[in-house]
Order: structure tokens, then C-alpha cells, then sequence
């Protein structure tokens, strides 16, 4: 997406990303425990990453190598939803801007806690910063 962004994650989330070898294959990953620790804005900025033309290009060829026949493209909205190309791109567009202002998109279960309950994890002096390749 070629844009920088603001997280609030986990020390254990952060050494994760790491050992993945970055943001993009961290939000991509498909074990059970990522999945469930994602949260809502890591689950939508993975729907975001899913809808670039080089992630959907990956996974036709991962398709291809397993044998599977290429299937028709289902457009579907960051609710689930089936939509239109047209609702589609007014949902990227739309997340892009959040995206822009820096919102902070918070990822691992124990961040989404502290904020509800208001307390603030560990502080770091030098945040790091993303940005999201594909």
C-alpha cells in the first residue's frame, strides 16, 4: 500500500511481526492463535492488504501450484459481505483515508483490554514504524 501507519501492538505481537519477516506476512498468516489475536483492526487491515493486486496474484499462483482450478473472484466488503467493484473500491478508498489520518490500529488481544479498561501498556521512547509493502 506504500503508506506508513500507526500501531499499538504487544511485545509478543511486535517479536512475532519480526520473526515473520514483516507486517504483510504477520497479517496474512493463517494459524488459529494469530487469527484470534488479531482484533478487529488487524483483521481489518489484512482485508485491506487482501484486496492489492499483488496478494491476489500470490494466491492465484498458490491455487495453480496446488493443483486448484482458477475460480472466479468473489468481491466481498471488510463486513463479509458480497459487493460490487464499485462498493468494493469506495470501501478501500474509504479505509485508506482512515489509514492516512493515523488512526492507530491496535493488534493483540492484550492491547485491545488495556484500552477498554484504560490502562496503558509499556511506553516506548523510539515507536517503530510499518510500512505495509504490497
Amino acid at each position: 500500500m506504500g503508506m506508513h501507519i500507526k500501531l499499538r501492538i504487544t511485545a509478543r505481537v511486535l517479536r512475532t511481526v519480526e520473526k515473520c519477516g514483516g507486517l504483510d506476512a504477520y497479517l496474512l498468516g493463517d494459524k488459529a492463535q494469530r487469527i484470534k489475536e488479531l482484533g478487529m483492526g488487524g483483521w481489518k487491515l489484512r482485508w485491506r492488504i487482501m484486496q492489492t493486486d499483488a496478494v491476489k496474484e500470490r494466491f492465484r499462483l498458490q491455487r495453480e501450484e496446488f493443483g486448484l482450478e482458477p475460480r472466479e473472484e468473489n468481491l466481498i466488503g471488510a463486513d463479509g459481505n458480497l459487493v460490487t467493484k464499485a462498493q468494493l473500491d469506495e470501501e478501500v478508498a474509504l479505509y485508506d483515508e482512515q489509514l492516512r489520518k493515523e488512526a492507530e490500529i491496535e493488534i493483540g488481544e492484550e492491547v485491545e483490554e488495556a484500552a477498554a479498561e484504560g490502562v496503558f501498556m509499556e511506553e516506548q521512547s523510539t515507536p517503530k514504524e510499518f510500512t505495509v509493502t504490497r
